[in-house]
């Protein structure tokens, strides 16, 4: 069967030919597949395409406009250069390069597999897995997995979004630029080798591998998996996950929102800012890291570092009780504005109090030793010998009480002869 429809309005059935060859050129044609090959060629508008039981082959070339073209239970291959078409894969396992513009895919119960190669273009996936690949002449596509089969995008395109959606699993691979990537509520993993990513996570998991170029992650409510790359990332956690981060080798700030995270430094300073009722613990042997307590209540654990780090209590007016833990390297520990227990580890520490952030808070230091210093700041100089004369002593503990009521215990200090000498103010 061979066909070259000129006219409007139109229908073509290849129902049981085995084989059909048919060119639609005029418009608000209806052309049906059936049981055997059908291979169409479409360069008018308007045009709808119903696929059969046969393998349908679809060219839609560039003079063509809103072409439709709907798959069948046959397979179905297509090139589409034309412009504002849709192309629903439905039963059918799809194979779709496009080419043209502002054009709309949608996957079905079969397997689809787009590339994609033109601009502005949007792709649903459906049941079936979607493998959608965005060379780097795409630019403002969408691709989401919005059916439950996996995702799989390889994109190189410029300011695509990319969303995993209600995907079982999503593998996302970016190598363009300013790409927005967004999970769902199945497994994410992302390997970003591209430039200005920002990647928001959804409520299944996610696994992060930054790339040579700025990477900005907002966690979701899934667990959160991130591996650091040589350029700086920025990661802002969650709320009641479970967050594991490595920093590489050009640094990580992170930002706790309540989550417990595990920070593994890399070769240099990473910057880690606690939440309300989380904790984050840092572990490393070289870089070192800048700890910040936010508000509420929080720990902060060095313990697992041999690196010389600077752990410091909430500046926040909602202040909190914060737990400040340093490991076996020489770290800096600085009250905040709430009551703060704090534990130098092993090493040479230095324990600071700043009068114009403390200010009548009650502190303890659980294992002040000879190696340490504690500096109070704002006090006037006469500070530490006053507050050494005037302190107390009970149950193997002893208390300085400063000027402004700010009173640092130090547990398992019976007396004062321990403390001499190793307190400075000014």
């Amino acid at each position: 069967m061979s066909v070259s429809d000129q006219g409007t309005g139109d229908t073509i059935a290849a129902f049981a030919a085995s084989s059909a060859n048919v060119t639609a050129a005029g418009s608000h044609a209806l052309v049906f597949g059936g049981a055997g090959t059908m291979d169409l060629t479409d360069t008018g508008s308007s045009n709808t395409m119903l696929g059969g039981t046969g393998f349908d082959s679809v060219m839609v070339a560039s003079v063509a406009s809103s072409v439709a073209i709907l798959g069948g239970t046959g397979a179905m291959s297509v090139n589409d250069q034309g412009s504002g078409d849709t192309i629903a894969a439905f039963a059918s396992t799809a194979s779709v390069t496009a080419s043209g513009s502002h054009t709309l895919v949608y996957g079905g119960t079969g397997a689809l597999y787009v590339n994609e190669t033109r601009s502005n273009d949007t792709i649903v996936g459906g049941s079936g897995s979607l493998t959608a690949v965005m060379a780097s002449s795409v630019a403002g596509a969408v691709i989401l997995g919005g059916g439950t089969g996996a995702l799989s995008v390889n994109d190189q395109g410029t300011g695509d979004t990319i969303g995993a959606l209600s995907s079982a699993n999503a593998h996302v691979t970016v190598a363009g630029s300013n790409t927005f990537v967004f999970g769902g509520t199945g497994a994410l993993n992302l390997t970003d080798a591209g430039v200005n990513t920002t990647v928001v996570g959804g409520a299944g998991p996610e696994t992060i591998a930054a790339g040579s170029s700025g990477v900005l992650v907002a966690a979701g409510s899934g667990n959160l998996t991130f591996l650091g790359g040589t350029s700086l990332a920025t990661v802002f956690g969650s709320t009641g996950a479970s967050e594991s981060l490595v920093g590489g080798s050009g640094g990580l700030i992170y930002s706790d929102q309540g989550a417990s995270a595990t920070v593994t430094g890399g070769s240099t300073i990473v910057t880690l800012f606690g939440g309300a009722g989380g904790s984050v613990d840092y572990i490393s042997s070289v870089g070192g890291a800048i700890m910040l307590a936010m508000g509420g209540n929080e720990t902060l654990d060095a313990a697992g570092s041999s690196t010389a780090n600077v752990l410091h209590g909430s500046l926040s007016s909602l202040g909190g009780a914060n737990l400040l833990i340093g490991g076996s390297g020489n770290d800096t520990l600085i009250a905040g504005v709430g009551a703060d227990t704090m534990t130098g580890g092993a090493g040479s520490n230095v324990f600071a109090f700043f009068k114009q952030v403390t200010s009548g808070t009650a502190n303890v230091i659980t294992d002040f030793t000879s190696s340490d210093t504690v500096l109070l700041s704002g006090y006037g100089a006469n500070q530490a010998a006053t507050a050494l004369q005037s302190a107390t002593s009970s149950a193997g503990s002893t208390t300085l009480t400063l000027s402004d009521n700010t009173k640092i215990t130090f547990a398992g200090i019976s007396s004062t002869n321990s403390l001499a000498g190793h307190i400075f103010s000014g």
